[in-house]
């Protein structure tokens, strides 16, 4: 037996020294179970919180649904845009490959049961986001004179910490918890979603298969990409309100439209997802596999647990932050709703029994099986989906940087660094390695987030029922629009 468990001889490459440490920490299997340590604590958290909070991602779904349509929003409050703009700045960056291509890795690795975990495990993994926004909010930093707010998942860890008298180590958690971010911003996010882009552009034009065009449509995303992340977080929003309700709905329909024509295998794709998600036996992915891979692409494609949608919300003009932290239930909808569908097609058409398709490319497959020109409708929606994503995860980007490096750090650096790696996402040919520090990265930096909520469980509790109270007061209420005070 070689280097950490490798059965050659050769020696150990890289890519075998980051297996090696991940394995043997965030990505630990239990024994017995097989389920990543990491992925087996958050769930267990997930469940704890979503009971010890009321049940409030279905209690309070109605009351999320009136704050998102701007009912409680006072525009006068600080900060960037309202609720509904701070879920569709957060859901750019959700409603992406990691939805499209993603579900369908789950799928390959973990088996259609995969769709059944990914939706519930989903359900419970919402009340992180509600907790991790209305931290965020909470804890943000307002400027008066501006009338700007802006704060973090590395803030509120770091103010967590010190309202449990705890400052040094909050500063700690927080600057670790911003390291893994900032891989996660160069390496995991976008060079991956990028990469994926060339894979589905690839499996349909064979022009796309020569390193020119690599280069060529890299430079174009970058130079979309540089020109957007530059206009801040109100440029991004006036851009996520037109193109998230239109990516969402186009990907629905186009998916719709395969389900009809596959309308008589529907059930049975329904019995083999439900069947598949309780199969004790290992080979099709079975109960393990589907909760394991079903559980990590839903941390993926929702966010949920990870911290960053802070960022968007931490600007939202909103007075109480459990109103925004509510919120948190309307976003998770967006990247399901894409997983499920996503799901379903590629179950109907058999697409994860075809042999060497994964990811991206099985989705590819599932379009194909209308008619051989419809995948193309996927084509058009990939590049968008990266691009994005990109442009969402620059805005995140930017914010860390400035965290971890201090206002004094060349902005400028982090934009050359950051549309490097978006480049090299579309000229990089071999992404074993930037698929597999995805999901490391991004579930060593759900622990930390996760241990953070947990120890702030007492405090978000009281806050909820604080604002419970105000609700059935009527010291919270709704804001008269103009035509109601007439």
């Amino acid at each position: 037996m070689g280097f950490c468990g490798i059965a050659d001889d050769r020696g150990p490459e890289l890519l075998d020294y980051i297996d090696c440490i991940f394995q043997y920490t965030t990505f630990y299997k239990i024994p017995v179970i097989g389920i990543p340590v990491s992925i087996f604590f958050t769930i267990l958290i997930a469940i704890y919180l979503f009971f010890k909070l009321n049940c409030a991602p279905i209690t309070l779904f109605k009351h999320s649904l009136d704050i998102v349509q701007d009912k409680y929003t006072n525009k006068n409050a600080p900060g960037a845009f309202t609720p509904k703009e701070a879920i569709y700045a957060a859901a750019l960056g959700t409603v992406g490959l990691g939805s499209v291509g993603g579900m369908a890795v789950a799928i390959g690795f973990g088996g259609p049961g995969a769709v059944f975990w990914l939706i519930v495990i989903g359900i419970f993994l919402s009340i992180l986001k509600f907790s991790e926004i209305a931290l965020g909010h909470k804890f943000r930093i307002v400027d008066e004179k501006e009338g700007k707010a802006s704060g973090g998942p590395f803030l509120y860890m770091e103010k967590s910490f010190e309202f449990l008298k705890m400052p040094k180590l909050g500063k700690c958690i927080g600057m670790f918890y911003a390291f893994l971010m900032l891989l996660c911003v160069f390496f995991s996010t976008n060079m991956f979603q990028c990469g994926q882009t060339m894979l589905v552009l690839e499996s349909n034009f064979d022009i796309f298969q020569s390193d020119l065009s690599h280069w060529i449509l890299g430079g174009i995303v970058v130079a979309l990409v540089g020109i957007t992340i530059s206009g801040g977080l109100e440029g991004i929003s006036k851009i996520a309100n037109k193109l998230v309700p239109f990516m969402t709905l186009s990907y629905i329909v186009a998916a719709l439209i395969i389900l009809a024509v596959n309308i008589q295998g529907i059930p049975e794709a329904f019995s083999t997802i439900i069947r598949e998600a309780f199969n004790l036996k290992a080979a099709t992915g079975g109960l393990i596999g589907g909760v394991a891979y079903g559980a990590l692409r839903s941390l993926y494609v929702t966010e949920s647990g990870a911290g960053t949608s802070a960022i968007s919300h931490s600007s939202a003009k909103t007075t109480n932050h459990i109103m925004e932290g509510c919120t948190g239930f309307i976003e998770v909808l967006f990247p399901m709703i894409v997983c499920l569908m996503t799901g379903l097609i590629v179950v109907v058409t058999k697409s994860h029994e075809m042999e060497g398709a994964l990811g991206v490319v099985m989705t590819s497959n599932a379009f194909s099986s209308v008619a051989s020109w419809f995948s193309i409708i996927l084509t058009i929606q990939v590049p968008f989906l990266a691009i994005t994503t990109a442009i969402t995860w620059g805005l995140y980007g930017d914010r860390v940087w400035t965290y971890f490096f201090g206002v004094k750090a060349p902005k400028l650096l982090f934009k050359i660094l950051f549309l490097l790696c978006t480049l090299g996402g579309f000229v990089i040919r071999d992404q074993t390695l930037v698929v597999r520090l995805a999901d490391y990265v991004w579930i060593s930096m759900v622990v930390p987030n996760v241990i953070v909520l947990f120890l702030m469980r007492n405090v978000i509790k009281t806050d909820l029922t604080e604002y419970l109270r105000k609700i059935k007061s009527g010291e919270i209420s709704k804001v008269k629009t103009a035509e109601e005070n007439k």
